[in-house]
């Protein structure tokens, strides 16, 4: 999943952080990535899934502070990205989503459980 966000991004965009049982829309257009960060403790689940009403494909990355992805998505819940993953460190994670295919612009929806 990580060498695939490689292949795809020409653009970055940060984005707001996204906090236990918050939702944030972001825009995507070709190419471009989103990166979100989460905050989150030690032991704590990280749990996001994202949805779309423009596109029905999505992928979604956890980086850990040192940029090491630790957990990843594409196709868990139909063919939107989700996971749960125990964070290892009190700290900010940096959550990378787009359209699979890249080449598609639309609203995408993240969503981070409580």
């Amino acid at each position: 999943i990580a060498r695939h966000f490689e292949l795809v991004t020409t653009e970055l965009v940060p984005a707001p952080a996204i906090l236990p049982g918050e939702s944030l829309t972001v825009s995507l257009a070709p190419g471009r990535t989103v990166e979100i960060p989460v905050p989150a403790f030690a032991g704590e689940t990280i749990a996001v899934a994202t949805s779309s009403h423009d596109y029905w494909d999505t992928i979604a990355l956890l980086l850990a502070p040192d940029g090491t992805p630790v957990a990843g998505s594409d196709d868990a819940n139909q063919y939107f990205a989700a996971f749960s993953w125990p964070a290892a460190e009190t700290a900010t994670y940096r959550l990378r989503v787009t359209f699979f295919e890249a080449v598609n612009s639309g609203q995408l929806l993240v969503k981070r459980a409580k």
